[in-house]
């Protein structure tokens, strides 16, 4: 059985790390907004239902 050495660790470059937190920020805005459209729908569907049950 032969020994093999492992590269050293290289951490990541400025650039990667400044593109990943560019890409994470834009990937939780757009997670949030869609999450928060279909929230909005859901509850105004829920308040027009539940005013109209009141009507009748």
């Amino acid at each position: 059985m032969e020994e093999a050495h492992a590269p050293l660790y290289r951490p990541a470059t400025i650039w990667r790390r400044v593109w990943s937190l560019c890409a994470g920020s834009v990937v939780a805005i757009i997670t949030g907004a869609v999450l928060a459209t279909f929230l909005g729908f859901g509850f105004a569907y829920a308040v027009i239902t539940f005013s109209n049950m009141l009507k009748k």
